[in-house]
């Protein structure tokens, strides 16, 4: 019994330490895991982000000095692509945007440069009408008017 003991315990350290090495070298983030500096091919800015409606998530890295990457939604309006974070105040990457405009975003297989500003003015309705649009199924979870604690960051070329 003893020896089955040991044997679990010494699996359970291996695994431990593969998934503590995992997690210290990876790039993209996971779900809610952040990530670090984003993979794949650099493409210039584009003209139009009609495109990123068709991916339902997008990947926002921040703070080029030491990357730290989101899974977010990313939504077009007017023909720009605006990246919300909800309860902002409490989380550290909309806070970097602040220190630092640069960041990435990696739509599908490309990552864009960019430069993320805030906006605080902006036509609630053409917001709620861009995630509706969008995410559809989020209608019952999009107020109609945003709360302060949710910030909109627009990108524009660097």
């Amino acid at each position: 019994m003893m020896r089955v003991i040991r044997v679990i315990g010494l699996v359970l350290v291996g695994l431990i330490v593969v998934a503590a090495l995992a997690y210290q070298f990876r790039t993209d983030p996971i779900g809610p895991l952040a990530g670090k500096r984003l993979s794949g091919e650099e493409r210039p800015f584009p003209s139009d982000w009609a495109f990123a409606n068709a991916h339902p998530y997008c990947f926002f890295e921040t703070r080029p000095a030491a990357p730290h990457s989101v899974t977010t939604i990313c939504f077009v309006v007017n023909g720009k692509l605006i990246v919300p974070s909800l309860n902002a105040p409490e989380k550290n990457w909309p806070h970097y945007v602040m220190e630092d405009p640069n960041v990435r975003v990696k739509i599908g297989a490309f990552v864009y440069p960019a430069r993320a500003g805030r906006i605080t003015e902006f036509s609630q309705g053409d917001v709620r009408a861009a995630i509706l649009g969008k995410y559809p199924d989020f209608a019952d979870r999009i107020p109609e008017t945003l709360p302060d604690t949710t910030w909109l960051f627009e990108l524009a070329q660097r």
